[in-house]
C-alpha cells in the first residue's frame, strides 16, 4: 500500500494528490455505532484512510472498508502510542490527520466553502512557515451532551519518520515534533474543529473507559511513580468520576514535580482548586485560586470558581467582581482548556446564582435571561428562571 497512487481519490474539481496529500490514521475497536459519522466527516478532506483495528468483534472493520479504508488488524498491547504508530507507519501521504472513531471533523476555509479547503490551506501555509504540526481545537462533549470542554491537541502533522507518538495512554506527538523542529508547532485557529463524543456518560459507561484508563495509568506509574504528567492524568481520571479526594491525592503529590512550562498547568490548578472546595478545604482552595489567578488572570473558569469560593463565605460583592472579570475575559477556549460557556453564558448563570443567594431576585432573573439570550437551550438558566417566576 505504501507509495500507491491515490490521486484519483484526492479532493474534488480536479484537485490532485500534491495539492492535499493527507492520510487519515485511526485506531479502533468495536466502534460500529460511531464510525460512520467519523469517516463521513473526512470525505473529500483526505486521500487515504488507514484504520488499525485492535480486536473488534462487531462490524467495525466492514464499515471501515466500505469507506475505502485500508484495515489492518493488530493485537492490543496495552499501548495507544504503539497502535497509533503502526497506523502512521502505513500512511503514504505527506501529511497525517489523526481522528478517533468517536470524533468528527469540521473543517472549512474562512469563506465557509468546501469542507476540505481549511485543511488544504493549512498545509499550503505550512510549506512557507516551516510548520511540522498543527494544534486543532477539540470540543469534548460531556455528561448528557449539553456541555463540552475545549482543548487544543496536535492532530495534523507531517509524515516524517522522526514524528511518532509516545505514551501508553493520553499519547501525544507534540514532543516528537518539537524535537524535530523547535519552532515547528502552529495553531490551526478556526480553520478546523474536532467534535469528540467519547466522554458522554453513556459512552464511558458502555466502554468502561475509566476502568481501562485507570488500569493503564496504574501500570505506567509502577514504572514511573514520580512522573508528574501521569499523576496529572490519574488525578484527572478520578476527577471525572467525582472522586475528588483521590484526585486531590494525585494532584498534591505532583505539586513539587510539575514543570513550570507544562501545557496542562492551568488546568491542573483549576482541578486542584475545585477538588479542595469539594472536599471541604475551602480556605486552602481560596489561597490556591488566588495564587493561580496571579499567573492566569484572564482564565474565566478559574475566575468563576474563585467567585463561588467568595460566595461560599457570603462575600457576594467580591464574587460578582470576579464574575465581571470572567465576562470581560470572554471565551478563552483558544488559550485554555475551558468549559462551554465560561466567560459568556455560563458565567452569566453563575452571576444569577450569586445574586439569588444574596436575595437580589430581580437582578438574578436578568442575569439568567442574559444567559439564555446567548444560549437559548441552556437548561440550568431555564430551570432557575422557572423557580423564580
Amino acid at each position: 500500500m505504501k507509495g500507491r497512487d491515490h490521486s484519483e481519490r484526492c479532493g474534488k474539481g480536479g484537485e490532485r494528490l500534491s495539492e492535499i496529500g493527507i492520510s487519515l490514521c485511526m485506531v479502533v475497536r468495536d466502534e460500529e455505532e460511531m464510525l460512520n459519522r467519523s469517516l463521513s466527516s473526512v470525505t473529500g478532506a483526505v486521500c487515504e484512510k488507514v484504520v488499525v483495528d485492535t480486536g473488534s468483534v462487531d462490524r467495525t472493520r466492514e464499515i471501515a472498508r466500505s469507506y475505502g479504508a485500508m484495515v489492518v488488524s493488530v493485537p492490543w498491547r496495552e499501548s495507544f502510542a504503539e497502535a497509533r504508530n503502526i497506523a502512521v507507519s502505513l500512511a503514504s501521504q505527506p501529511w497525517i490527520l489523526i481522528l478517533d472513531a468517536d470524533e468528527e471533523l469540521l473543517a472549512q476555509d474562512l469563506a465557509g466553502s468546501l469542507p476540505w479547503t481549511g485543511l488544504r490551506g493549512l498545509i499550503r501555509d505550512a510549506e512557507s512557515r516551516g510548520v511540522f504540526g498543527y494544534q486543532l481545537r477539540v470540543q469534548s462533549y460531556v455528561g448528557e451532551g449539553e456541555e463540552f470542554v475545549t482543548d487544543s491537541v496536535c492532530r495534523l502533522f507531517r509524515n516524517d519518520p522522526r514524528i511518532r507518538f509516545s505514551g501508553a495512554i493520553h499519547e501525544e506527538v507534540t514532543s516528537a515534533i518539537l524535537r524535530a523542529s523547535p519552532t515547528g508547532m502552529a495553531d490551526a485557529g478556526d480553520l478546523a474543529l474536532i467534535r469528540h463524543y467519547g466522554y458522554l456518560d453513556r459512552i464511558i459507561a458502555a466502554k468502561r473507559k475509566h476502568e481501562r484508563n485507570r488500569s493503564l495509568l496504574e501500570a505506567i506509574m509502577r514504572k514511573e511513580p514520580e512522573e508528574p504528567y501521569w499523576l496529572y492524568a490519574l488525578g484527572t481520571e478520578h476527577f471525572q468520576r467525582g472522586e475528588y479526594g483521590k484526585a486531590l491525592a494525585a494532584f498534591e503529590h505532583m505539586r513539587r514535580l510539575v514543570p513550570s512550562d507544562a501545557g496542562y498547568l492551568s488546568d491542573y490548578f483549576l482541578k486542584r482548586v475545585f477538588s479542595l472546595r469539594e472536599t471541604g478545604r475551602r480556605p486552602e482552595a481560596t489561597r490556591l485560586a488566588d495564587e493561580a489567578l496571579r499567573e492566569w488572570p484572564d482564565f474565566p473558569d478559574l475566575l468563576e470558581l474563585r467567585a463561588l469560593l467568595a460566595s461560599d463565605e457570603g462575600e457576594e460583592e467580591a464574587a460578582l467582581a470576579y464574575l465581571s472579570d470572567a465576562l470581560a475575559a470572554g471565551d478563552c477556549s483558544k488559550r485554555y482548556s475551558s468549559s462551554s460557556g465560561a466567560g459568556t453564558y455560563r458565567t452569566l448563570y453563575w452571576k444569577g446564582f450569586v445574586l439569588e443567594r444574596a436575595g437580589r431576585i430581580e437582578e438574578a432573573r436578568e442575569a439568567y435571561r442574559s444567559a439564555l439570550l446567548l444560549h437559548p437551550a441552556f437548561a440550568a438558566a431555564k430551570a432557575r428562571l422557572a423557580v423564580l417566576k
